[in-house]
């Protein structure tokens, strides 16, 4: 399959995984509008592609991202920079609609589509994450730092909000006082202290970030059904917003679906016959 030519960011495929990189290391991989189109093309094409069965989102450089592109910003106020940072490419960019489309319609908007992705999300955090980029590590399933790996919430300091969801997101992982320790102080929260406070999925040395997270999601193709796996993703993103007994008359009804299905049936035979099963593939291509 081949891929488009991004300008803002790096698209790879490794086994299993797609390894996306936001590639403007100059600028710290600030995002800009061309970015946020390419990401959202990106895990597109990652979800539509039958190799894929995870994806792992990190930074060229020294940062993760540091946040909104200052320049840009400037550009929007003025009126010299369009809102949705088109042109003839990006135009076409702007037609990619990644995830599930029967997620709540809060997962459809913003950068909360990121969690509606049918395939398990990594970001690998390799150094400052910052303001908007915060929005994209939250909304990734998890997130693995490196030592120098930090995130920053910068809005007050801008004169901004808790944006693009994060004040729905952070307290979910955190707790309320933790959320707003975070957002409001905007001091910088590294690996240790992240893990501590349930922010961090894991911590790694920062020359084992991207393979230890490109390794997770190549342990879950070799083991795990990706037809679970995007069901048990779904299942824990919605119910974030339904009451206890809807959530169960769904898993129950998921279950009850699997029972004497090809992967349930492979599962089993794969564990008696002590060989790496082969499940159906999730993917458009």
């Amino acid at each position: 399959m081949s891929a488009p030519v991004y300008q803002t960011l790096l698209y790879g495929v490794e086994g299993n995984v797609a390894v996306i990189t936001f590639n403007r290391p100059k600028q710290m991989n600030a995002l800009s509008q061309r970015m946020i189109l390419e990401l959202k093309h990106g895990l597109e094409q990652a979800e539509n592609d039958k190799r894929v069965v995870g994806i792992v989102i990190t930074g060229a450089g020294k940062a993760f991202s540091a946040g909104a592109d200052m320049t840009e910003l400037q550009g929007l106020a003025s009126g010299s920079v369009s809102e949705d940072g088109s042109d003839q490419q990006g135009s076409a960019l702007q037609a990619a609609n990644p995830g599930d489309a029967s997620m709540p319609e809060a997962y459809r908007k913003g950068l909360s589509y990121i969690a509606s992705i049918q395939k398990p999300v990594i970001a690998a955090i390799n150094g400052a994450t910052v303001g908007v980029s915060l929005a994209v590590a939250l909304f990734c399933d998890m997130r693995f730092f490196g030592e120098k790996g930090f995130v920053m919430s910068a809005f007050p300091q801008r004169g901004l909000v808790a944006e693009y969801g994060t004040s729905w997101m952070l307290p979910r992982l955190v707790g309320v006082d933790v959320a707003l320790d975070i957002l409001m102080s905007s001091r910088k929260i590294y690996g240790s202290e992240a893990y501590a406070m349930k922010l961090a999925t894991r911590v790694y040395k920062d020359d084992e970030l991207v393979s230890e997270a490109v390794a997770y999601i190549q342990n879950l193709a070799d083991h795990c059904a990706p037809q679970s796996l995007r069901a048990i993703k779904g299942q824990v993103y919605r119910d974030l917003f339904r009451d206890p007994a809807e959530a169960f008359d769904e898993a129950e009804r998921l279950m009850l679906g699997t029972f004497g299905s090809p992967d349930m049936m492979e599962g089993v035979s794969a564990f008696v016959e002590k060989r790496q099963p082969n499940f159906i593939k999730v993917g458009k291509d």
